[in-house]
C-alpha cells in the first residue's frame, strides 16, 4: 500500500471524487490529479511544496498535479475537496502544463462561487466513481468557471523542479515502502546516500512537520485499513503497521482518530 503517492487519484483520465472535511488533517501526499479545496466555513491550513498557505471562508486553493501537499481543517472549519483529472479541464491543462504559479489561493466571482456551491456541494456532496454524460458536462462547466477565475488572478512561470523537492520525494517514497519498519530520518539519510543535516533541512522545509508525526500518520492509516478490512487481532494489526507496542498503537490511534482501535473497528 503506497500512502504517499495516492494511486487512486493518479490512474486513468476520468478521476473524479469529492469529500467534505471538518476537524481533521491529511498528511503529505502526491498524485497526478488536480485537487481543488473550497473553504465553506472557518479556515484551512495547507502546505504546498513546502509553502504554508492559509485559506479562509469563501476562498479556493488549487493543488496542481504532482505537488507535495498536506492540509489541516480546524474543528470549526468545513472544507469541500474536489479531486479531478486533466480531462475535465483539458483546455486549462494545455494552457498551464509545465508551468507553475505561486497564486494557488484565489477567489471566484459571486456567480461562479454560487454555481460551485449548487453544482458541487449540493449535487455531488460525497461522490466517488465515474460520472455519466450529463454529470460530466455539469462538472466540466463548473470546474472551467473556477479555473477561468484562477487564470485571471495567477501569474505563471516555467516549472523548476528543484533538487530539494527531488530529495523530499525520495524521502516520502522510502517511507511509503518502509513505514512498518524501525526507521528514522537519520537511517533514511544513510540509505539514500545523503548527509543527515541536508536531508533534515529538506524535509523540514517541505513538510513543516516532524518526522515522527508523519511516520505515525502512515502507520495509523495502514492500521485503519487493516481494522476495516480484516479481523486480525489488535496485536497483529499493531505490529504489521509498524508500532512496537500495543500501548503506543493505542495512544497514536486515539491521537489521530479520537477513538480507540477497538471502538473504530466496532463502528465499521
Amino acid at each position: 500500500m503506497e500512502k504517499f503517492h495516492q494511486l487512486q487519484n493518479s490512474l486513468g483520465n476520468t478521476v473524479f471524487n469529492t469529500r467534505q472535511f471538518s476537524g481533521m488533517s491529511h498528511f503529505a501526499h502526491i498524485h497526478k490529479s488536480y485537487e481543488l479545496l473550497f473553504v465553506e466555513r472557518g479556515s484551512l491550513r495547507c502546505v504546498i511544496d513546502g509553502t504554508e498557505v492559509w485559506v479562509y471562508a469563501g476562498e479556493f486553493v488549487m493543488i496542481f498535479p504532482f505537488q507535495i501537499h498536506s492540509f489541516e481543517v480546524p474543528p470549526a472549519g468545513n472544507v469541500y475537496v474536489v479531486v479531478f483529472s486533466e480531462d475535465f479541464v483539458r483546455y486549462f491543462f494545455n494552457a498551464t502544463n509545465r508551468l507553475t504559479t505561486k497564486t494557488q489561493k484565489f477567489t471566484c466571482t459571486d456567480e461562479v462561487t454560487r454555481y460551485f456551491r449548487n453544482c458541487m456541494i449540493i449535487d455531488f456532496p460525497e461522490f466517488s466513481g465515474k460520472p455519466n454524460t450529463i454529470e460530466t458536462l455539469t462538472i466540466k462547466s463548473c470546474l472551467y468557471g473556477v479555473c477561468s477565475d484562477l487564470l485571471r488572478q495567477a501569474e505563471f512561470s516555467a516549472t523548476d523542479r528543484s533538487e530539494t523537492k527531488n530529495t523530499v520525494t525520495k524521502i516520502f517514497e522510502y517511507i511509503s515502502r518502509h513505514f512498518s519498519e524501525d526507521i528514522s530520518l537519520r537511517s533514511i539519510a544513510g540509505e539514500l546516500g545523503y548527509s543527515y543535516p541536508y536531508i533534515s533541512k529538506c524535509f523540514n522545509e517541505y513538510t513543516q512537520t516532524n518526522f515522527k508525526t508523519l511516520l505515525n500518520q502512515y502507520r495509523f492509516e495502514y492500521a485503519k485499513e487493516l481494522l476495516r478490512e480484516t479481523r486480525k487481532p489488535m496485536s497483529e494489526v499493531a505490529l504489521e503497521s509498524g508500532f512496537q507496542s500495543i500501548r503506543n498503537f493505542n495512544l497514536v490511534f486515539f491521537h489521530f482518530a479520537g477513538v480507540s482501535p477497538r471502538e473504530f473497528r466496532n463502528s465499521q
